[in-house]
């Protein structure tokens, strides 16, 4: 059984996986160096995502999956993490910027228990809004906004244009677009995902378009 950092309670357990280093915790040796950084994940609940995607744990209780384990090795004290839902019922978020595991965690599994499944394609651009006044709160010079959907958001021109915006205020905006289904080629639906997060990123270096299972470390290495 390989284990994560995390699983590694002491700096002396630690010390021993050339994989890890000590922090506050035991972290990925990746994460050395990195400067500090603001990072706010903003994620859709489009209708499709409701369904599968993927292996299980998949759609986007198994997205939600995927950030734990990411923030369980991921450096906190280097990076203040923040979570904006955007949701047919609107924009949703749970407190701003955290660098502790346990207030993230607490933030997720918020996100989790007030889960409800879409009724309608949600618009992106209040929750970029959203994500844009949490990291004006933030102390780091280097801010990044990290997008996360399965579907192009219902107000595509809006949302690429504030991202703009951000982009123009030195906030970079990153994108992951979650294939549906696992195949070789790549689907209508998928290639459309990728236009539209392209609008966004404005950068083919910073989308990736990707299966569940590979998100976070697709991105953030």
């Amino acid at each position: 059984v390989t284990k994560e950092c995390a699983d590694y309670g002491t700096l002396q357990s630690c010390a021993l996986n050339p994989r890890c280093r000590w922090g506050s915790t035991c972290v990925s040796a990746e994460a050395n160096g990195c400067p500090e950084t603001d990072v706010v994940i903003v994620f859709g609940d489009s209708y499709s995502f409701g369904g599968r995607t993927g292996r299980h744990p998949n759609g986007f209780i198994g997205m939600l999956e995927a950030l734990r384990s990411w923030v369980k090795y991921t450096d906190l004290t280097r990076i203040q993490v923040g979570l904006v839902e955007f949701a047919s019922s609107g924009v949703k978020s749970n407190g701003g910027l955290a660098s502790d595991l346990a207030t993230v965690e607490t933030n997720i599994n918020w996100h989790e228990e007030n889960y409800q499944k879409a009724t309608a394609q949600p618009n992106l651009k209040p929750a970029l809004e959203q994500a844009y006044s949490l990291l004006s709160a933030g102390s780091a010079t280097n801010k990044l906004v990290v997008v996360i959907t399965d579907s192009a958001p219902a107000d595509v021109d809006g949302s690429a244009s504030y991202a703009t915006t951000m982009a123009d205020a030195g906030i970079k905006v990153l994108a992951v677009g979650l294939r549906m289904t696992i195949a070789p080629t790549v689907s209508p639906t998928d290639l459309a995902l990728r236009s539209a997060l392209g609008l966004l990123t404005q950068d083919e270096s910073r989308l990736r378009l990707t299966y569940l299972d590979d998100a976070f470390r697709s991105l953030f290495t």
